[in-house]
Formats: structure tokens, C-alpha cells, sequence
């Protein structure tokens, strides 16, 4: 009797730890499989952000022009976008870098 309630407690635990890991380990695999539409979605979203900080830039200048008083949040959103899209060209810069270095010790460049 105690051998099999041991046996089912067991049997129960590498279920749940099988299910968990199988999770993970898809979860991860997927990622893989949807690099390529993945990183589609963040070039798009990276132009609409682009698009939106140009917008509010020309506002601002506008603004600033008639002498208006422009709200620190909003300079802070400008100063923040800013300074992202500057990261993250030189986050795209290292990978592509790498990516050539990573070919080039394959292909024996």
C-alpha cells in the first residue's frame, strides 16, 4: 500500500515536471521558428515609434515657435525615445558585428 501511494506521488511529480519542461522547452523552440516574424514585428514597431517621435518633435517646434510652453513629460518622452532608438542602433550594430564574425568563423573567412 505505501509502495504505491510513493509510486502515484512519484508518478504525479514527473508529470508536472515533464509538462513544465516540455512548456519551456517549446516556449523556446518557438522562438527560433518565429525569429524571423519577430524581429519583422520590431522593425515595424521601431518606424511607427520613429514616426510618432517626428510627429511630436515637429509639434514641439511648432510650439516652441509660437512661444508656447511645452510640458516636461512630453520632453521627457522625446529625450527618452531618443535616446532608445540611439541604443538601439548600436544594439543592432553589435549583433550584425557579431553575425559576420559568427559566418566568418564558419565559412572560414
Amino acid at each position: 500500500m505505501a509502495v504505491e501511494v510513493c509510486f502515484a506521488a512519484a508518478s504525479e511529480v514527473a508529470k508536472n515536471a515533464t509538462e513544465l519542461s516540455c512548456a519551456f522547452v517549446g516556449r523556446h523552440i518557438s522562438y527560433m521558428f518565429k525569429y524571423q516574424s519577430h524581429l519583422d514585428k520590431l522593425k515595424n514597431q521601431v518606424v511607427d515609434l520613429e514616426n510618432a517621435w517626428d510627429r511630436v518633435q515637429n509639434e514641439v517646434a511648432e510650439a516652441k515657435r509660437q512661444v508656447e510652453e511645452i510640458e516636461k513629460d512630453v520632453e521627457q518622452w522625446l529625450n527618452d525615445v531618443e535616446q532608445w532608438l540611439n541604443d538601439l542602433l548600436i544594439w543592432h550594430d553589435e549583433v550584425a558585428a557579431d553575425l559576420v564574425k559568427d559566418c566568418c568563423i564558419m565559412d572560414g573567412c
